[in-house]
């Protein structure tokens, strides 16, 4: 609904979705919550009547990080990241 809003309150601005992602450890949420926001912005962007202008989407984060608030904890990214040795992996849903 808020891209929308967006597109009827400026509608000759192009929409950039950015930082878009959900913090989850087990990657069970993050994989539906992707797909869903993606299949949602792909059906606002080629409806019939009054399309949005949707230019582009970047995801938060391409790996996990310092979040001021929660510390280490949150697992935001496409990529896990092991804070005591700095590997990162591919997570094995979100890369697929």
């Amino acid at each position: 609904r808020l891209l929308e809003i967006f597109a009827d309150r400026y509608p000759a601005a192009p929409i950039i979705v950015t930082e878009s992602g959900t913090a989850d450890a087990t990657d069970r949420k993050r994989v539906r919550y992707i797909a869903s926001l993606l299949q949602q912005m792909h059906r606002l962007s080629r409806r019939s009547t009054k399309p949005v202008d949707l230019r582009g989407y970047l995801i938060w984060t391409l790996m996990d990080n310092f979040e001021w608030a929660e510390g280490f904890r949150p697992k935001f990214g496409l990529l896990e990241t092991n804070f005591e040795t700095l590997e990162r992996t591919e997570r094995e849903e979100t890369c697929d």
